[in-house]
């Protein structure tokens, strides 16, 4: 991959999680939720460094919820995204609810991806510490 198409990658990253500030500080001036904190790490637990991050917490009704903003939905960045989430919901002992947010303008391919990576969370005996994969459009919803 060259360095230019990288460059792309990260730009286009960094205007999603732009796009995912500006929707939830939104919600904040709407009084929907009560607080965002943002590129927080935890430990995983007392005593730890800390190592796991989350790009966005947010309160609302005095409860806790890490937001990842991702702009593709393939297993092996939702495995990544699955460690952060193991050691944040160690850290809150699984008092917080953890949720992916994908843009909603996804080509083809990686609303496949969304949509299997939805489903396989859900599936019982499947080990996933990410409670909700949503579209930026739904994020409201599954607050």
């Amino acid at each position: 991959m060259s360095s230019n198409e990288n460059k792309l990658k990260s730009q286009r990253g960094n205007d999603f999680n732009h796009s995912a500030l500006l929707e939830l500080k939104k919600l904040k001036t709407t009084g929907f939720i009560d607080n965002i904190d943002i590129k927080k790490k935890f430990p995983f637990k007392e005593g730890f460094n800390p190592q796991f991050y989350v790009p966005f917490m947010v309160v609302k009704d005095n409860k806790n919820a890490a937001i990842f903003p991702m702009n593709t939905m393939r297993s092996d960045r939702n495995k990544e995204k699955q460690w952060d989430a193991y050691g944040v919901k160690n850290y809150f002992k699984d008092n917080i609810k953890v949720i992916v947010v994908l843009p909603d303008n996804l080509i083809a391919i990686e609303k496949k991806y969304y949509e299997r990576e939805k489903e396989k969370i859900k599936i019982k005996g499947y080990l996933s510490k990410i409670d909700e994969i949503c579209q930026l459009s739904d994020l409201k919803h599954v607050l």
